[in-house]
C-alpha cells in the first residue's frame, strides 16, 4: 500500500509479468505512477517504444498462455480429437484432402500405424495417463466412425463444417460457431475450462 512510483528498466519477457510487476503501484489512496525505461540500443526496448500506446491500450490481448497440466481430463476433452485429426491426415495420404474424413476405415494399416504413433507420443510426454489416453483415443475413433455410419452415402463427412453446406457433415467445427460438426474445436489452449457461476453465500 505504500508504494506509488516504480521504474520498469527494459521490457520484461512476459507480458503477464509486466501486468503483475505494474500493478503494484496505487493500491492506496495515493496514486501510483509506473516509468517504462526503455534501453535504446536493444531492439526489443525500441519495439516496445514504437508501439507504446497501442501496446498498453490492449496489452490484455498479448497475455502469453498459462501452461496447463498435461493430458488432463478438461484438456483431452478440447484437444485431444484434433490431435488425433492432425496425426491422421498427416499420416495417411488418402485421408489429407478435406473432403475425405469418410473415408477412415481403422483396419487400414496406414491408420492404425498413425494411432499408435500418437499413442506412442502421448505414452512418452505422460506416461501415468498413457491408459486413460488409449482408451480416450479409442472412443474418439469410435464416435468418427459412427459419424461416417449415420451420414451414410447421401453426405459427405468434410474435416472442417462448412456454413450452409447440407450436402455434408463436420467432424470439426469452430467453438461456439453456428456450424454443425461432431467436436467443438478451439483456436487455442488459451481458455481450457468451462465459463462456470459461483455462488458465494454469507453468513
Amino acid at each position: 500500500s505504500r508504494l506509488a512510483l516504480m521504474v520498469i528498466c527494459g521490457q520484461p519477457l512476459t507480458t503477464a509479468e509486466y501486468i503483475q510487476a505494474s500493478s503494484r503501484v496505487g493500491r492506496a489512496d495515493v496514486p501510483g505512477l509506473v516509468v517504462a525505461n526503455y534501453f535504446r540500443h536493444q531492439a526489443r526496448s525500441l519495439a516496445h517504444y514504437e508501439n507504446f500506446r497501442p501496446y498498453h491500450e490492449s496489452f490484455y490481448r498479448f497475455v502469453e498462455p498459462s501452461s496447463v497440466t498435461p493430458y488432463t481430463h478438461q484438456v483431452r476433452q478440447r484437444a485431444l480429437h484434433a490431435a488425433l485429426v492432425v496425426a491422421l491426415r498427416h499420416g495417411c495420404d488418402h485421408l489429407r484432402e478435406d473432403d475425405r474424413a469418410g473415408q477412415l476405415v481403422l483396419t487400414d494399416p496406414r491408420v492404425s500405424r498413425a494411432v499408435e504413433t500418437l499413442k506412442h507420443r502421448c505414452r512418452n510426454a505422460a506416461e501415468e495417463k498413457a491408459d486413460e489416453v488409449d482408451d480416450h483415443i479409442e472412443r474418439l475413433l469410435e464416435q468418427w466412425c459412427q459419424e461416417i455410419e449415420r451420414l451414410g452415402s447421401t453426405r459427405v463427412l468434410r474435416f472442417s463444417a462448412k456454413p450452409r453446406d447440407r450436402g455434408a457433415g463436420g467432424l470439426l467445427k469452430r467453438h461456439d460457431d453456428a456450424t454443425s460438426g461432431l467436436w467443438e474445436t478451439l483456436d487455442s489452449m488459451r481458455n481450457v475450462e468451462n465459463t462456470a457461476a459461483l455462488v458465494a453465500r454469507w453468513r
